[in-house]
């Protein structure tokens, strides 16, 4: 019950952000943006994006090739089973959000006949690898995009400083302290309980890391690295160049990368797919930074989300097929693969 009642409002964020994204927005301008668009480069868009997951697949593979179990028996993983779940795992997220990451790690353990807690291992890594990558992203921000910033800052954050600072200064930090005051209160609650939650993403990252950090290739794991967030950075670029954005303002790759690490900010909040938060972040960050129109701010939200959507959804069915499965068998790789009786 609880399970679903997370779900139902999960959708229910997505629709109030989606409305707020739409809110203001002249359909007969956002139609005309999206009349005009030069869908020419949709296919390179789709096919760094394509890419981008392929690159992804490999960095995956050396990682789970160096798991303890697979170098136990010599044997190396194949690489269009890590490809196939990445793809089923985004399109799942777009219907259960957060539930693609355990299919995706479900479905390469009983496929490779290797443990469920070292797959997700490898998954927290994968993660945590692109959350360093952020992290760098955000401080690349000062240098490429302070002058934006900071008349974003004066515009918006400045008032709010000044209004926390004066006479409501009391609630305001009231409100603050109770919202520290609960974090801390669900922290506590999570170390208390040994088998929580906490506990068993704790175990994961460890073992992911590990493996993360003593794979003997990581030349290729850089290289890897940098290309899924290279190829990330031309979606934007080509997205852009389909949205005539260039026309509006002269759009390059930094302006590309600094609002792909905004648009990153999208994965904090859960709804569906991104469904809403995509739209509501990618619309203020180019109306604010860049100066664009709301419409053609929320038509680049339209189009490059809506191409991942379909496209995902798309090989995603594809590598169900291939790999011989059903949609409503996916869930039977939510539970780890018990031991072999026998062994």
């Amino acid at each position: 019950m609880r399970q679903k009642l997370t779900y139902l409002l999960s959708f229910a964020l997505a629709v109030v952000l989606m409305v707020l994204a739409l809110r203001g927005v002249s359909f007969e301008q956002l139609w005309i943006s999206l009349r005009d668009a030069e869908y020419r480069w949709l296919g390179p868009t789709v096919l760094v994006m394509v890419l981008s997951h392929w690159f992804r697949a490999w960095r995956w593979k050396l990682m789970l090739d160096h798991l303890p179990e697979a170098r136990a028996e010599s044997r190396v993983t194949t690489f269009r089973f890590p490809l196939y779940a990445i793809f089923i795992s985004y399109m799942v997220n777009y219907v259960l959000p957060r539930v693609g990451e355990i299919v995706r790690v479900g479905s390469v353990a009983r496929k490779e006949r290797l443990s469920f807690s070292g797959v997700l291992g490898t998954v927290v890594a994968d993660r945590t690898s692109d959350v360093l990558v952020l992290l760098l992203g955000f401080l690349s921000l000062i240098p490429l995009a302070h002058d934006k910033l900071l008349a974003t800052y004066l515009r918006y954050f400045s008032p709010l400083i000044s209004w926390a600072v004066s006479g409501y200064r009391l609630l305001f930090w009231a409100i603050l302290a109770f919202c520290f005051g609960i974090a801390f209160w669900m922290v506590r609650r999570y170390v208390r309980k040994g088998e929580g939650r906490f506990f068993h993403i704790w175990k994961g990252f460890k073992a992911g890391f590990v493996s993360y950090l003593q794979t003997p290739k990581q030349i290729q794991m850089l290289v890897s690295t940098v290309l899924i967030w290279a190829s990330y950075t031309m979606m934007v670029l080509f997205s852009a160049y389909l949205l005539h954005l260039d026309d509006v303002d002269s759009w390059g790759v930094q302006d590309s990368w600094v609002l792909l690490v905004i648009g990153s900010l999208t994965s904090m909040i859960p709804t569906p797919g991104g469904v809403g938060s995509y739209h509501v972040i990618i619309r203020w960050a180019m109306v604010s930074l860049w100066g664009f129109s709301d419409e053609n701010a929320i038509a680049f939200a339209i189009v490059t989300h809506a191409a991942q959507m379909i496209v995902y959804n798309i090989l995603g069915f594809i590598s169900l097929f291939l790999q011989g499965e059903t949609i409503f068998g996916l869930f039977q790789y939510t539970t780890p693969l018990k031991p072999d009786p026998t062994s």
